[in-house]
């Protein structure tokens, strides 16, 4: 019997689990991390309790396990409310394409993948450096795979594609990775499910378009010319594209193809 596949363990998981969803759920967190934001004004060590932190986290601190994702990623009021309507942007178009239980799922394997890091010893600090920034990359790079062409008005001024956005994000991403190499971990751990979501099907869309170049080259070789044959022959003077490569050649209305030179006259005689 054959081992189901991905597609299909999601799909029946979906139909048993589907109603414990949570609708919406991009846009709770873009609302608990301006509820945070909201919080520092009046609070400013309130970060410190959200931390991942490995050794508050065994000494009972477990929301800690999943409130760094809560933290936001600027001071600026402004700023905050473009994350928030950016988030809630992602959100609607997510769930448009995948559905409530799906990106339920997304959202928590990425933050069971970054946990699963922030625990290991040794190597658990550097999910310290697994900010939101982090968090939401994965969540934009799904959005963009999704829609690449999707024009997005950066600052609700500057209409940019998605696609490009999320180059930009990426190159972001490794220049924190050049400046603190450990951050290739938490990049690692992060992006994990992105990669088991959409690679695959990027490893198959590059192979058919290069099937399909292949194909293309072999078929345009078959029906090249051979040499010193002529593609373009002219009905009044003989004239070819082999034999005078810089003459244009068109087809008349009788049907019959003249070389530029021959048109000409045939223009003057008329």
């Amino acid at each position: 019997m054959p081992m189901p596949s991905g597609r299909s363990l999601i799909a029946s998981a979906e139909r048993r689990l589907g109603h414990l969803a949570i609708p919406h759920l991009v846009r709770w967190i873009g609302v608990f991390q301006a509820a945070v934001w909201a919080l520092n004004l009046f609070s400013p060590t309130l970060n410190e309790y959200l931390f991942f932190d490995r050794d508050a986290i065994f000494r009972g601190e477990v929301w800690r396990l999943f409130a760094f994702i809560f933290i936001p990623g600027t001071t600026s009021p402004l700023l905050i409310l473009f994350a928030v309507f950016f988030l809630w942007f992602i959100s609607d178009g997510l769930e448009h394409e995948w559905g409530a239980f799906r990106v339920n799922l997304y959202v928590f394997a990425t933050v069971f993948c970054l946990m699963m890091l922030g625990l290991m010893p040794v190597v658990g600090m550097v999910v310290n450096f697994a900010t939101t920034f982090l968090f939401f990359s994965t969540l934009f790079f799904a959005f963009a795979a999704i829609y690449p062409d999707q024009i997005i008005n950066l600052f609700a001024i500057i209409p940019v594609k998605a696609k490009w956005l999320a180059l930009a994000n990426a190159a972001m991403l490794l220049y924190q990775v050049m400046m603190v190499p450990p951050f290739i971990l938490s990049v690692a751990a992060g992006l994990l499910p992105f990669i088991v979501v959409f690679v695959p099907g990027f490893i198959r869309d590059f192979k058919r378009q290069s099937d399909a170049a292949t194909r293309r080259a072999a078929f345009q070789e078959r029906t090249k010319p051979a040499p010193g044959d002529a593609f373009h022959t002219c009905a009044a003077c003989g004239a070819t594209d082999t034999s005078h490569p810089e003459r244009e050649f068109r087809v008349a209305a009788d049907g019959e193809e003249y070389c530029d030179a021959c048109r000409a006259g045939r223009a003057v005689e008329n």
